[in-house]
């Protein structure tokens, strides 16, 4: 898979989380706000979801699919690393606050990745982890045009 094909499925799948996350919190009580850069953790967050007492939730979403592969989401590890860094730089500096990383695929049973990620959860980088099969390309365009 070209790097540009796998920016284009991975673009599908924040769209996808988007719309759930819109389904979870609504207008006008929430805010959600695309790739937010944290100047003072370093980071960037896909969402950022904010009501009038501050932030509510930040999100991390890795996903993507490959047609025949199924290789996206949690099943690769450098997705894994990216998302628990996130989260630990996040979780340090605002520990009040949520962070849930997204992912398009769960992770192989006894991988690296499934480790990393039930240590994220156990050391409190994630407050969750939320899988979401990446839907076919011509639902999300039904989604954006509809």
């Amino acid at each position: 898979m070209s790097v540009r094909t796998a920016k284009q499925d991975g673009k599908r799948f924040e769209l996808q989380v988007y719309h759930q996350l819109i389904k979870q919190y609504p207008k006008p009580q929430y805010e959600i706000e695309k790739d937010v850069h944290l100047k003072e953790v370093g980071i960037t967050v896909d969402y950022l979801i904010k009501n009038e007492n501050g932030i509510v939730l930040a999100v991390e979403a890795k996903g993507g699919d490959h047609p025949t592969r199924k290789d996206g989401g949690a099943k690769r590890t450098d997705n894994v690393k990216k998302a628990i860094a996130s989260g630990a730089l996040y979780k340090g500096m605002y520990s009040s606050s949520t962070f849930v990383a997204y992912f398009s695929f769960p992770p192989n049973e006894n991988s690296d990745s499934e480790t990393s990620i039930s240590v994220a959860l156990n050391k409190k980088y994630f407050d969750d982890v939320v899988y979401i099969l990446p839907e076919p390309e011509n639902n999300i365009e039904i989604f954006l045009n509809g």
